[in-house]
């Protein structure tokens, strides 16, 4: 019986991964946008992909990983820009919100985007000269109206 432990470990582990993680199985193909119907999820796996795609086609980024967690902590997209590791924030705000995606990021939450991208960054070898954090807060209104800000090189000290 002891010889067969390794396989109820194995899939306890996997479990416990699955729990923990998102993911966003929003469809791809939707004609019609309308925010008022969507779910909080929804919205939120339909942002990073807007975020993802103006990251890719306005700004040239190319894509490393989405959803990257390490433990409790996410960095929703990590992308590289001619040379550089960006580490992106996505923020998703109505556009009636009394302050923007970039100023509704808090220390906590600043100090879990550092302690994530450290560890990221101890995975990585050999590690990149320079690295950054940006923050694309998308800011929707009702049926398909949204507008994208891309703030770059964020300070989160």
């Amino acid at each position: 019986m002891s010889k067969y432990n390794w396989i109820s470990l194995t899939v306890s582990k996997f479990k416990e991964f699955l729990g923990r993680a998102r993911f966003c199985a929003f469809p791809r193909n939707i004609k019609a946008l309308e925010w008022d119907k969507m779910t909080t999820t929804e919205k939120g796996c339909y942002g990073e992909q807007l975020a993802l795609a103006y990251c890719q086609k306005e700004l040239g980024f190319k894509l490393i990983t989405r959803n990257w967690y390490d433990q409790a902590r996410e960095i929703d997209l990590i992308c590289t820009d001619r040379g550089v590791l960006v580490f992106v924030e996505v923020r998703l705000r109505s556009k009636e919100a009394k302050i923007s995606g970039l100023e509704s990021i808090n220390n906590k939450k600043k100090s879990a985007l550092r302690r994530a991208a450290l560890a990221y960054l101890k995975r990585l070898y050999p590690r990149p000269h320079t690295y950054r954090f940006d923050v694309v807060s998308i800011a929707y209104g009702s049926s398909d109206d949204y507008q994208i800000m891309h703030y770059r090189n964020v300070a989160l000290f």
